[in-house]
């Protein structure tokens, strides 16, 4: 298991020599990804990747390898032999039925170490730091980084298997695919803390509607809103709302993982631009939060229509795969 800091370049006569295929990473490119980002990201990210279904005892793959390539990310799965396989299917077996028994618990467990970090980490001073403390800080950021490559892809496997399994049942039972309304429709309604960032932005919209800033958004640019905005009384009220959000939510920015991109703490604009948007189209249709008991109560009913089609004796275990896709979902919404 390549838990070292290998070279990340392709290197065109091993690489394609060892590994069947390499496959570009599109989701993540273009734009090239710059070394600052490769360093941090390469280094934990390529070992979480590898210790995740290491952790699991996964039959089929002992994870991914990675190598860049003109400023591409490209990925190779790493097969297990056949030995392997059966020497850690039963370990895996039972750590997935485990897993099915709390899904939600795989990643929300995680979660509360993470903030807890990551707040002492905001509430470090750097101005007040000397040399060596700003390089154990460093040092501290750098390394926790490697837990949190462990929270991204420990749940990213665990659930995902059972979301596998679970899509398989659907279409082999129901004949039901990932692309019907039905799928959708099981998996809404679910709170995460990226859309609730979004609600609360919507509110902080609204707020200006209501304080008749609609035409101070709509004539001023980007660039001087914040200023115009304090000119006024309740510009200022707006400020102080506005101000209050960015501070709590500014680790968001453009692309998660990219550190070299800057958060909104670091550049206001980011969030300003998308509330701006949002006064200027004004307040319209149902927020995610007003639907959000509709959807659960359809969620649900349509959960136990789905159920009563299942044979008696497939029901509960289609159930608890149910349940870990829908945490799936919930953790692919949030994580990053």
């Amino acid at each position: 298991m390549a838990f070292d800091w290998p070279m990340y370049e392709f290197d065109e006569e091993y690489d394609l020599k060892h590994f069947k295929v390499w496959v570009l990473g599109a989701q993540w490119y273009p734009p090239p990804l710059v070394p600052l980002f490769v360093d941090l990201h390469f280094s934990h990210g390529k070992y979480g990747m590898q210790w995740a279904p290491d952790a699991l005892s996964d039959p089929k793959t002992k994870g991914w390898d990675w190598r860049l390539h003109k400023g591409g990310w490209y990925l190779s799965v790493i097969e297990t032999t056949e030995e392997e396989r059966k020497a850690r299917e039963p370990i895996w077996r039972e750590k997935m039925r485990k897993i099915l028994e709390d899904p939600w618990a795989v990643w929300e467990a995680r979660k509360p170490v993470m903030r807890e970090r990551l707040t002492a980490f905001l509430n470090f001073d750097l101005k007040k730091a000397t040399d060596g403390e700003l390089v154990e800080h460093w040092y501290d950021v750098w390394n926790f980084n490697k837990y949190v490559q462990e929270s991204h892809f420990y749940p990213m496997y665990a659930l995902g298997q059972g979301n596998i399994v679970f899509r398989r049942l659907l279409k082999e039972l129901l004949n039901i695919t990932p692309g019907d309304a039905v799928y959708s429709e099981l998996h809404s309604g679910f709170e995460n803390e990226y859309t609730h960032i979004i609600e609360i932005m919507s509110e902080v919209s609204d707020l200006a509607i209501n304080l008749g800033l609609q035409e101070t958004f709509k004539k001023s640019s980007l660039d001087d809103l914040l200023t115009d905005l304090s000119k006024t009384e309740n510009g200022r009220k707006w400020l102080e709302r506005f101000n209050q959000f960015v501070n709590e939510y500014g680790y968001m920015r453009r692309r998660a993982i990219e550190i070299c991109t800057p958060t909104w703490w670091e550049d206001p604009k980011l969030p300003l631009a998308e509330i701006q948007r949002f006064v200027i189209v004004g307040s319209k249709g149902i927020r995610s939060v007003e639907m959000r008991p509709l959807l659960v109560e359809k969620r649900k009913k349509l959960e136990e229509e789905l159920l009563n089609k299942i044979p008696p004796e497939e029901r509960e275990m289609f159930r608890k795969l149910m349940v870990c896709s829908q945490a799936s979902s919930v953790y692919s919404e949030e994580h990053n």
